[in-house]
């Protein structure tokens, strides 16, 4: 996993002592740039754009520039990821990088829609036999 590999070599850069079974998915922004193709080669590249001390936990903001096979970006994504426990290690509780994507405010009145879904009970095995490696989903 992508993200799994980048907070661990970010951990390192920082010094940041954590639990990767203590990560949170927070905020998330996706900026679709091309419509995106019903069959292509995409290829996306994370980076760290920045990790924050919040004092309780560490937050890495982590971009993904997604290419087709002709290196055309197709869309960008930016999540926020909050490590547990793995803060008060010395660095900046805000970021100067004026590449984050602010948060978007929610609108003050009621939803256009309210969709209620039920997931099975082996989900998480399902997500497992997919790829994902995350032991907070299901231990290995």
């Amino acid at each position: 996993m992508a993200e799994s590999a980048i907070i661990h070599d970010a951990m390192t850069a920082y010094k940041i002592r954590g639990d990767l079974t203590k990560v949170i998915h927070g905020e998330h922004y996706l900026e679709v740039v091309k419509p995106i193709p019903p069959s292509a080669t995409l290829t996306s590249k994370p980076k760290i754009v920045d990790v924050l001390d919040k004092g309780s936990g560490a937050l890495f903001i982590i971009g993904v520039e997604t290419f087709d096979e002709n290196e055309s970006l197709i869309f960008y994504n930016q999540m926020a990821l909050f490590m547990v426990g793995a803060g008060n290690f010395g660095g900046k509780r805000t970021s100067p990088d004026t590449s984050i994507k602010p948060l978007v405010e929610a609108p003050k009145r009621d939803p256009d829609a309210i969709v209620l879904e039920k997931t099975s009970f082996d989900q998480a095995a399902i997500y497992r036999l997919c790829g994902d490696k995350n032991p907070l989903h299901i231990d290995p």
